[in-house]
């Protein structure tokens, strides 16, 4: 039988795949890295052999990125929807801005109400950034003179209704 090579650390199974212990850690819970423990507890000496985490590694490194894609995608779809909903403002308030007469004292204030943003992430734990943009939002909006914006308590009263 041919004497196979062994890394027998976290230390050197990280050095070996250029990646941190603690990535490594990951990689054995999440895609089955290769590695053998001395003791069948979790926290036991481990070692790996070269051979199969090349295998696993021609195996995995196409479906690593796709995950790694996955997970970036999840985490960033706050950002692109934060943009849109700033742009609608801006476009809102240059609107506002750019009348060429002034309202008069006579006329009747146009107001808009800011409705609580609903939380869309897949593990529904954004809802203190949804209530956080709204009552930006309002404060921002209140600053405009020809403008009346309830406040964050009145609209927030209709969360959760159609």
């Amino acid at each position: 039988m041919k004497n196979r090579e062994i890394l027998d650390s976290w230390k050197e199974i990280a050095s070996y795949l250029g990646r941190s212990e603690k990535t490594c850690r990951r990689l054995e819970k999440e895609i089955g890295l290769p590695v053998h423990r001395l003791e069948e507890s979790p926290k036991a000496r481990v070692f790996a052999y070269k051979d199969e985490i090349d295998s696993w590694k021609q195996k995995t490194q196409h479906s690593e990125k796709n995950a790694f894609i996955d997970r970036l995608q999840s985490k960033r779809f706050f950002i692109p929807a934060s943009i849109l909903i700033v742009m609608a403002i801006a476009v809102l308030i240059w609107q506002l801005l750019s009348q060429k007469a002034p309202i008069s004292s006579t006329s009747k204030k146009m107001s808009v109400a800011v409705l609580p943003f609903e939380d869309l992430s897949k593990q529904r734990d954004q809802g203190y950034f949804c209530d956080g943009f709204a009552e930006s939002l309002i404060n921002a909006l209140t600053k405009l003179k020809s403008l009346r914006v309830p406040a964050p308590m009145s609209s927030f009263l209709l969360r959760g209704k159609e």
